[in-house]
């Protein structure tokens, strides 16, 4: 029998466990919002976006 690794069993998909309880605390979130706030508001540089643009349109050119 499989392990639920469905998001609804709380567990990641990724390495199938709970999540530690400290990321659910409220201080350690607001910390890692407020030191991260500034860069999710950064704009992606050219030349990432740029690759990102070239990957999408290879893989778009792959699933015609």
């Amino acid at each position: 029998m499989s392990k639920d690794k469905s998001p609804r069993s709380g567990r990641s998909e990724k390495t199938g466990r709970k999540p530690s309880s400290w990321l659910k605390e409220k201080p350690v979130g607001e910390a890692l919002r407020s030191t991260f706030r500034d860069v999710l508001n950064e704009p992606v540089p050219d030349k990432l976006q740029d690759l990102i643009n070239k990957l999408r349109e290879e893989e778009r050119k792959k699933n015609k």
